[in-house]
């Protein structure tokens, strides 16, 4: 969803920051793979950049973004994506013009950071309560959907 949300802004070098190697990594990897294809943009493997889904991680990535001409990146969570602008703030690149950002999670962070940032927008309430269902032996009634929330961290080129 992010990364369609990115293409259907005139973005065709995208990068995926800060996913890990476990599941989750692995479905968001598939997620953004899916949809460069979707797209026939044919994608580098330097623009993904593995991390922890920390600030740090983000923050950490921004150099190589800059190097590879990345227009738009699909941020692992709302921290990588707070780190990531911190580090191109720090390098007067302007937000969202010439770097946009779509999150993952839609944490507070999301309102905070400036520019805000537009986010695939995660329910915890209700996934945290199918995670207590399937613990004591219940099944999950549903997968728990996910929106996108437009706020103001992504450009149209």
């Amino acid at each position: 969803m992010a990364t369609k949300y990115l293409i259907s802004h005139g973005h065709r070098t995208i990068g995926l920051a800060g996913i890990d190697h476990y599941h989750t990594g692995s479905q968001r990897l598939a997620g953004y793979q899916a949809a460069l294809k979707d797209y026939s943009i044919h994608g580098q493997a330097e623009w993904v950049q593995p991390g922890d889904y920390s600030y740090q991680a983000g923050y950490n990535v921004f150099n190589a973004y800059q190097e590879l001409g990345i227009t738009g990146v699909v941020a692992a969570s709302d921290m990588t994506a707070a780190g990531l602008q911190k580090a191109a703030q720090e390098s007067n690149v302007k937000l969202p013009g010439a770097l946009s950002v779509v999150s993952i999670d839609g944490t507070l962070i999301c309102d905070i950071a400036t520019p805000a940032l537009t986010s695939v927008t995660q329910n915890f309430v209700q996934i945290g309560i199918e995670s207590v269902n399937c613990l004591v032996g219940k099944s999950a009634t549903r997968l728990v959907p996910v929106t996108l929330v437009e706020r103001e961290s992504v450009a149209t080129i």
